[in-house]
């Protein structure tokens, strides 16, 4: 039998380390792929028909259990930048605070 989408543990812990998921429900759906494609290929009196529900049936409770959690996280603020981009400045004039924003240490006045 040739898997047309093949998925597995390896795989997905592979596209997980280098960050290959765009969404949750895509790794969700790789979990589904895998465990379809273990029922589909393995007649259901085999060990690893019954693994694939047994692992579906945890998976299932692991993935309810951190959309709980999610949802109790109230949404963050995604972070403005305090310091206004240098193109903002008029020619010839930087602030302190730009320069920071560019990454140059803050000019010290005092010496």
């Amino acid at each position: 039998a040739c898997f047309v989408r093949p998925s597995d543990l390896k795989t997905m812990e592979e596209k997980l380390r280098v960050d290959k998921y765009d969404s949750k429900e895509q790794f969700e759906a790789d979990f589904r792929r895998m465990f379809a494609n273990c029922r589909k290929y393995n007649d259901p009196e085999t060990q690893y028909h019954k693994c694939a529900d047994d692992c579906e049936a945890f998976v299932n409770v692991r993935l309810a259990l951190l959309a709980s959690r999610i949802r109790d996280v109230p949404p963050q603020p995604v972070a403005q930048p305090q310091h206004p981009h240098p193109a903002s400045q008029p020619q010839g004039h930087q602030s302190q605070s730009s320069a920071q924003y560019n990454g140059l240490p803050p000019h010290d006045s005092s010496s």
